[in-house]
């Protein structure tokens, strides 16, 4: 009884089955997390049910954990939530232990570090470059490149203005869905609706000017439907000035 309070009492969800990996325990915590009803758990096959957690057949390697002894593990994102969990499996002498644990926060914390890393490179490589270079044309074409190499970007561009066409012309480009530069709408110099996304208002303004939503962020209105058609999901335009 007192054992059975202790584990209902922890935040992780617990699974055990027997031999032919069908389930006779889960505690409560999993039954909240997953949303799951006791009909749906005990008695039924615990391959099947991590299947409809984690989109992921783990049926040989459960049987391979009783059969070797041996354990194993695996991270997947409950999709309902959007929650990462890892599922580790602990086998015993009549069948398998199966915790399940949050691990969200160090996955964000992990994106971010190497988030942090390739920012510190793509500088790195920036100034680099800035010494080395020879001409504009060179620095220009070589920024996109870094930027997709080292900064871990889709797509990146460099545009100039042009004051007869009153627009940011694209002159340079690197990435995958590039071809979006010639869908969209030109993009405008003047503060009109055109030129009121990131990269006009960067060129306008002289600032950076980032979206961290194109799908929800306003000022990308005009250009969110080639956007997300190609997977850009965020953007930052950074002004470039040039020192004579």
């Amino acid at each position: 009884m007192y054992l059975q309070q202790a584990v209902n009492s922890i935040d992780d969800g617990l699974l055990v089955c027997q031999e032919d990996l069908t389930v006779v325990y889960a505690n409560n915590s999993l039954y909240r997390i997953f949303d799951l009803h006791p009909v749906l758990v005990v008695q039924q096959s615990v391959a099947q049910l991590l299947f409809k957690i984690s989109n992921t057949d783990l049926s040989a390697s459960l049987t391979q954990a009783f059969d070797e002894q041996s354990s194993f593990s695996i991270e997947f994102e409950y999709r309902q939530s959007g929650t990462w969990y890892i599922a580790e499996v602990f086998p015993f002498d009549k069948g398998l232990t199966i915790r399940l644990r949050d691990v969200t926060p160090y996955r964000e914390a992990h994106e971010e570090l190497l988030k942090s890393r390739r920012l510190y490179a793509f500088i790195s490589e920036v100034n680099e470059l800035i010494l080395r270079a020879n001409t504009e044309e060179e620095t220009y074409a070589s920024l996109c490149d870094i930027a997709i190499e080292t900064g871990g970007f889709m797509m990146a561009w460099i545009g100039l203005p042009d004051q007869t066409t009153g627009k940011v012309e694209p002159a340079f480009k690197a990435g995958t869905g590039t071809d979006y530069l010639t869908s969209i709408k030109g993009i405008a110099l003047a503060d009109v609706p055109e030129g009121r996304g990131p990269s006009g208002t960067a060129m306008r303004k002289g600032i950076p000017v980032f979206c961290n939503d194109i799908a929800t962020d306003p000022m990308m209105a005009i250009w969110r439907e080639e956007g997300l058609k190609r997977g850009f999901r965020s953007s930052i335009a950074l002004p470039l000035t040039v020192d004579n």
